[in-house]
């Protein structure tokens, strides 16, 4: 097993933006769609969570691509094992290590727009998880209205997630 180093900004303690206790149980949600596999994962426990490429019946902390590219977020307390040939687009945030089973080929790529339609499309999951302050900054999430008329997402409390400003009025 090899341990993934390449780090594109490190972060000594992740509860410093992360509040693992706002997780209450262990979600794991999955949508299948013709070419990727939509990966919705939360956890406050320690348990590792296995991700492969091969066949098989996703359940509990074992996610089965079955040879798709996964989409998705993953939240967890516990190490994050990748198994396999896979292709993960979002972001993994784990409390404990990111490990690449060896001989194998991981694409592990970070993608601003799948996080948040997934986060929009699942808020109330979210809700209290992202610490949210002036020193750790605040972030904007923009769904493409296609895609919120297409999932029905519901209306969100923009003071619950997105901070405005520097509004003119022009006629």
């Amino acid at each position: 097993m090899a341990i993934y180093e390449n780090k594109v900004n490190e972060i000594n303690n992740i509860e410093q933006y992360i509040d693992f206790n706002a997780i209450k149980v262990t979600d794991s949600k999955l949508n299948d769609y013709e070419d990727f596999k939509e990966i919705l994962y939360l956890s406050n426990t320690t348990t590792e969570l296995v991700i492969s490429n091969g066949d098989g019946v996703s359940q509990g902390n074992n996610i089965y691509l079955n040879k798709k590219r996964a989409k998705g977020v993953i939240i967890t307390a516990g190490d994050v094992k990748i198994d396999g040939n896979v292709n993960f687009e979002g972001t993994i945030i784990s409390k404990g290590k990111v490990i690449v089973k060896d001989g194998t080929v991981a694409t592990l790529s970070s993608n601003k727009k799948v996080v948040d339609y997934i986060v929009a499309k699942n808020y109330e999951k979210f809700t209290g998880v992202f610490k949210n302050d002036s020193a750790n900054g605040t972030s904007n999430i923009e769904v493409d209205a296609a895609a919120v008329i297409a999932n029905k997402i519901q209306s969100i409390p923009k003071e619950n997630i997105i901070k405005t400003g520097n509004w003119r009025l022009v006629k």
